[in-house]
Formats: C-alpha cells, sequence, structure tokens
C-alpha cells in the first residue's frame, strides 16, 4: 500500500472465499492463509515504495460499471426540486460464449455472472418516481417505501450478461424544505445541499456528470464541494 510516510511495518491481506484463488505473485512474506492471500509484515518501509503483486482468482458475481450516468437537479421555489438521472450499465466480466439461451440460463447454477436486478436507496420523503428505458418500458422497477428510505428495484428486460450493457434513466422530485435553505441575515440568499453522487454508489461512473439548474435570475452563484472535480461551469442566461 503506498504511503507518503515511512512505515515502521505494514501487512496487506487480499481476501477471497475458499478455494477461488487460482495464484498469485510469489515473494518474500507472501502465504496463502484461509481468508485469501497475505503479504507481510513488512519493516521500515521507505515514503511512496512499492511493489507490484498479480493475483488471479475465480468471480462468478457480474462486474458492472456504469460507463456513463448523469444526475439533472431543477430547483423551484414553487416547493419541489425536479431529479432525473441516466444510466448506462455494463458488464464487464467473462463474455458468454456462443448464443444466448432462456432454457439454459434458467437452470440451476447458470448464468452466475449475469445480472438480473440492481437496487439503489433513496430518500423517505421522494415523490413522483417515474422510470423509462430508450426502446420502451419493457423493463420493471418495483418501488418499496420503509421509514427511513425509498428502495428501488430495477430489473433489465433481458440478464445483462459479460459483456452485454444496458441503459435507462429515471426521476423523481423532492420537498424543496429538505434540501434548500435561507441564509441567516440575507433575504435573498439562498443554500441549497444536495448530494452530489448517484444512488447506485457502489458502481464505478466513468464519466459522471451533475447538473444542477437554477430558478430564473440567480445571481452571486458559489459552489462548493469536499472533493477535487475534473471540470466545473457556471453558466448563466
Amino acid at each position: 500500500m503506498l504511503s507518503p510516510y515511512q512505515v515502521q511495518s505494514q501487512t496487506v491481506l487480499y481476501g477471497f472465499p475458499p478455494g477461488d484463488l487460482e495464484e498469485f505473485t510469489l515473494m518474500d512474506f507472501a502465504r496463502k492463509v484461509e481468508k485469501g492471500v497475505r503479504y507481510g509484515p513488512y519493516k521500515h518501509i521507505a515514503p511512496f515504495s512499492f511493489d507490484l503483486v498479480s493475483v488471479l482468482f475465480k468471480s462468478v458475481q457480474p462486474l458492472l460499471i456504469l460507463g456513463e450516468a448523469s444526475k439533472t437537479v431543477h430547483v423551484s421555489h414553487w416547493g419541489l426540486i425536479a431529479v432525473d438521472e441516466y444510466f448506462a450499465l455494463e458488464n464487464i466480466g467473462a463474455q458468454l460464449k456462443g448464443e444466448f439461451n432462456r432454457i439454459d440460463f434458467h437452470n440451476k447454477g447458470s448464468g452466475q455472472n449475469c445480472m438480473r436486478q440492481i437496487v439503489a436507496k433513496y430518500p423517505w420523503y421522494i415523490q413522483n418516481l417515474y422510470y423509462n428505458d430508450f426502446i420502451g418500458n419493457i423493463s420493471s422497477t418495483f418501488a418499496f417505501r420503509h421509514e427511513e428510505h425509498v428502495s428501488v428495484e430495477y430489473m433489465p428486460r433481458y440478464p445483462v450478461c459479460g459483456g452485454w450493457k444496458v441503459d435507462w434513466n429515471m426521476g423523481y422530485k423532492m420537498p424543496t424544505k429538505y434540501h434548500l435553505s435561507k441564509v441567516a441575515q440575507e433575504d435573498d440568499m439562498y443554500s441549497l445541499e444536495i448530494n452530489f453522487l448517484h444512488n447506485y454508489d457502489v458502481l464505478l461512473a466513468e464519466n459522471y456528470t451533475f447538473e444542477v439548474i437554477l430558478p430564473y435570475g440567480a445571481s452571486e452563484i458559489t459552489v462548493s464541494v469536499s472533493f477535487l472535480t475534473l471540470k466545473l461551469f457556471i453558466l448563466t442566461v
């Protein structure tokens, strides 16, 4: 593990289920253990020093990424904030060999690395939830309102096997009182606080766009984020 500091002692454990480990880079203090592969302990490590290792293992889970994702927030003083999201998902796991056969797919144990559904959690106060894909609404979605959140299950029109893609967009509205507030001692200044990331936050997004559309006439706009952004634009019309 790379560190900018002098490290007195360091141990790294790569965890895998029993029987899934195929091979790994052999080096001093590297050994196979019950929970995976352990490297270390290594003593007196200089700052920014490292070694590369390779680990080969079995995985029957779908490997999902978002090639593209976006979140557009429309702010209104009429009581609601509208959010529209777009997702282009890809399974980068082992690709399907030959033709797809639903009979084989539905047999027990088949198609383990194909995505059948994905779940996201949204704030409990969202309303007017909608969903659509771009060749017709033939996928399935279910929303369940719990005490602390709304759970949304998305099941694409076909299982997303290795090398396959699917895209869709969805949206909802939120009461402004949970995100928009007046700045103290400023009659015409407002502060908007809203989550930057999409709600499928366990997925890596290769290209992600976050857009906020403010009411007409908004001015003196400032943005504060707690992380580094690649590009930040403020446009007025």
